[in-house]
């Protein structure tokens, strides 16, 4: 009886957490105006067609499909403030409502609970669930790739169907924001790994199932984003080569990561995050691909040194998907 009424009031706390989130998330929503790199997708439909810019990155950073999206609102309803942002508040809201469950299959009501008021108050995801700019749902689809990747790997029902939602979903990714490539690309680079290193029965076959996985995924990723790759190619030239981050990006990242201004916070949360790792990466597989992710996309920009990347909030956004951590 006790654990029932446990159970009821966690239940009903985990409720009022999401509403807080949905609420935070969606106060003022509608009286909103574009700024800053909210624009960049507009002069593009303003000054360009579809067939123009589905083969450029641009000079001014725009996701593809998002303006793809406004160009096709804009002239058959007329391009709004909301109906450039619904997309971003939608997978907002579906990440506060997906990661919470996912963390109560794997973890107790009371981390559920405190998980769950994180990511709800946090300053960073309700920021980018409410501006047009892609980061909202490319941070949702790099989470659910891995859960899918792993239901497909392991032996799951349905793998045919599996297997088509994840290629389908991380192509849409990788076009929305080119960097997360390297968050998709983690589970394959583990499980890769571990055939390698460990002795496994079944190895080839194992081999054969990320092949048939990997190579259709891969496919659908070159159709979508050679032909800006292709194209364009100096203008991501240009803006490669040029700054890496410094010590001050990375604690900036770490501020923006908690949500805090407080240096006493930033060292807590960071002690906590080092001693909780080892238990998250036991309990879910998620965990040791996030981590591969964060080291690949770190050393891709060491590598690459891209433009704006020692901008602790560019930097960040490069790295968003470790914000769960």
């Amino acid at each position: 009886m006790m654990k029932i009424k446990h159970n009821l009031w966690a239940k009903i706390t985990l409720l009022a957490i999401v509403l807080l989130g949905f609420y935070l998330r969606w106060d003022q929503f509608l009286v909103q105006v574009l700024i800053d790199d909210e624009w960049h997708a507009v002069h593009k439909i303003i000054k360009s067609t579809p067939e123009k810019f589905i083969n450029t990155f641009g000079i001014a950073d725009y996701s593809v499909p998002l303006t793809l999206l406004y160009w096709f609102e804009a002239k058959y309803f007329g391009l709004t403030e909301f109906l450039m942002r619904w997309p971003m508040m939608l997978f907002g809201l579906v990440s506060l409502l997906g990661f919470s469950f996912y963390i109560k299959k794997h973890f107790n009501w009371t981390v559920t609970l405190i998980f769950a008021l994180l990511i709800a108050t946090s300053p960073l995801l309700i920021h980018y669930s409410r501006i047009a700019r892609p980061y909202a749902i490319t941070l949702f689809l790099v989470y659910f790739n891995i859960v899918l990747f792993y239901q497909y790997y392991q032996g799951s029902r349905n793998t045919f169907f599996i297997g088509f939602m994840y290629a389908l979903s991380a192509a849409l990714a990788l076009w929305l924001h080119l960097i997360v490539g390297f968050f998709l690309v983690a589970p394959f680079v583990v499980e890769f790994v571990k055939l390698w290193l460990l002795q496994q029965d079944n190895k080839v076959k194992k081999i054969v199932k990320l092949l048939y996985l990997g190579i259709p995924t891969l496919i659908l990723m070159l159709v979508l984003i050679l032909p800006p790759l292709l194209n364009d190619m100096d203008t991501l030239s240009s803006k490669s080569g040029t700054n890496l981050p410094t010590s001050d990006t990375l604690l900036g990242f770490l501020y923006l990561s908690y949500g805090t201004s407080s240096s006493l916070l930033v060292i807590v949360f960071s002690v906590l995050t080092l001693i909780a790792l080892p238990t998250v990466i036991k309990k879910s597989d998620v965990g040791v691909n996030i981590i591969v992710g964060f080291l690949l996309t770190l050393l891709a920009i060491y590598l690459v040194q891209p433009v704006w990347v020692q901008i602790p909030i560019t930097f960040t956004r490069y790295l968003l998907t470790c914000i769960m951590y």
